[in-house]
């Protein structure tokens, strides 16, 4: 079996990132996300005070984008510090990261799939249309993002209240 199309175990979480043709995956142990999530918050100048930084998110969603759209070195600069970069968006920086966090824990049992959707949309600057949908399998949101503003987010296949 392709350890990519594999579905994630019990208490572990899949990350799919896609940006263009381009997937990447990774398999985290639950227990090792808050790790890599203040391993990357050491790594920012300014820190967990950038958990709310909307700018400074913006700059970060763009040398993210562009980082992994280079064919040459995408791979290289994932394993490095965008793929951490993802997750700490996802699960530090947006309104929804609470409800994200929350969702992952209650399904710890079966194991969760996280999926990054970096798109392009009308009413955004260049590499700044992300979506974060946690699910039993890969979503798709890049037809979503194109007809939304970069300043929301939407959750979809969870069962998370009140979304």
């Amino acid at each position: 079996m392709n350890q990519t199309t594999r579905s994630p175990r019990q208490d572990e979480l899949k990350m799919v990132v896609l940006v263009d043709d381009v997937q990447f995956h990774v398999f985290l142990e639950k227990s090792r996300i808050d790790g890599i999530l203040d391993a990357m918050e050491r790594r920012l100048k300014g820190g967990p005070t950038l958990r709310r930084d909307r700018m400074a998110q913006m700059s970060l969603r763009q040398w993210v984008a562009a980082g992994l759209r280079e064919r040459q070195s995408a791979a290289a600069m994932f394993d490095d510090v965008g793929g951490a970069a993802c997750l700490w968006l996802g699960l530090r920086h947006y309104a929804g990261s609470d409800d994200i966090a929350r969702g992952i824990d209650r399904h710890d049992r079966e194991g969760m799939v996280l999926t990054v959707s970096i798109g392009e949309s009308m009413d955004s600057a260049p590499g700044t249309a992300w979506s974060f949908m946690l699910g039993h399998d890969i979503l798709d949101g890049r037809a979503q993002l194109a007809v939304q503003p970069s300043d929301r987010i939407r959750i979809f296949g969870t069962d998370i209240d009140g979304v």
